[in-house]
């Protein structure tokens, strides 16, 4: 895997680059500190991952040079790292197909989690921002799970512990965990209780048949 974290301060591409290589340790990360090298990087490798910083030194908007990306590299999946977290800002990434959002301030499990979610296809946006974006209430939210994630809900309402979930799709339990973490935020509850508890009382088990 070929991975380009784009960020103008080295320090903080330093830091990501290290956490990443923890976490991925056999890909290959390229660095460019502005939108130039950015493309001169694309120019020469395909990335099948890349990290953004939107607000580097550019010669057009950051909305051009972002588009201009996207169009050309629409394997590649995108995401956007920032210090900003308005709610604009968040609807114009993802409307125009970045596959997810990460705040600077987030801690290093956030991080992990969300390049876990992406690289696995899913889109990772604050959860109030995608069911806005999707006109979804937390119940009709059920749609934007994957199969994986339905799989696991659904041992879940068997009564199933997180141990025997991972033995039945053969995961390790730390992965069936962060499955459900994330399940909880797409439903907008705060516990695996919740969630069943929400499948259970809106009637919703045909919407995770697999």
């Amino acid at each position: 895997m070929k991975l380009l974290i784009a960020d103008d301060h080295s320090l903080f591409r330093e830091g990501l680059s290290l956490l990443v290589t923890h976490l991925l340790p056999h890909c290959t990360i390229y660095q460019a500190e502005n939108w130039e090298k950015v493309h001169e990087a694309l120019a020469q490798y395909y990335f099948d991952v890349m990290l953004l910083d939107i607000f580097m030194p550019r010669q057009q908007t950051w909305e051009e040079e972002l588009i201009k990306v996207i169009k050309k590299e629409t394997q590649t999946i995108i995401c956007v790292i920032s210090a900003s977290s308005e709610k604009e800002l968040l609807q114009t990434l993802f409307r125009v197909g970045v596959k997810g959002y990460i705040c600077k301030t987030a801690s290093s499990a956030e991080i992990i989690n969300a390049l876990l979610q992406i690289i696995e296809g899913n889109r990772y946006f604050p959860a109030q921002l995608l069911q806005e974006e999707t006109g979804e209430n937390n119940s009709e939210s059920i749609h934007l799970l994957t199969l994986r994630q339905k799989a696991i809900l659904k041992l879940m309402i068997e009564g199933k512990s997180n141990k025997t979930i991972a033995e039945e799709l053969h995961l390790t339990e730390n992965t069936v965990k962060r499955h459900i973490y994330n399940i909880c935020k797409i439903l907008n509850v705060n516990s695996r209780v919740e969630a069943v508890s929400l499948i259970l009382k809106k009637e919703l088990l045909n919407y995770i048949a697999l």
